[in-house]
């Protein structure tokens, strides 16, 4: 986008720096998940009680990321009003708006299924083996 584009939309600073943060985060996030989480769900029966413990606090740990994911989803999504970019709008902002409501429809239903499909299996597990 051409920096003139931005001086009508002092929003987009804001919104950039809140994607970068929440780009870091999400990062960090997703490695966690790939790294510890997921081969310890891949190897549930074979886990000593200590893994068992750290996983259920890397489980913990993730729903409340979550939490704070939606958070800084919501909080672009504000800074976009509402994804609508208004008569202003040129093609590459309402490219991006589209683009962001997409991020934000995928990972509330990543997040959904996470905590409330995977992460409930995986406690029945340990409750009913």
């Amino acid at each position: 986008m051409k920096m003139a584009h931005f001086d009508n939309h002092p929003e987009f600073f804001l919104i950039k720096d809140e994607l970068a943060e929440f780009s870091e985060n999400l990062l960090e996030r997703l490695k966690d998940e790939e790294e510890k989480l997921f081969p310890y769900i891949l190897q549930m029966q074979q886990l000593s009680k200590l893994q068992i413990e750290d996983m259920g606090s890397t489980m913990n740990w993730l729903e409340e990321d979550h939490m704070l994911t939606a958070d800084s989803l919501q909080k672009m999504q504000q800074l976009c009003g509402n994804y609508k970019p208004g008569k202003s709008g040129f093609p590459a902002m309402k490219l991006m708006y589209q683009e962001l409501f997409n991020l934000q429809k995928d990972l509330q239903f990543h997040i959904y299924i996470e905590n409330n499909v995977l992460f409930e299996k995986v406690r029945h597990f340990f409750v009913n083996p």
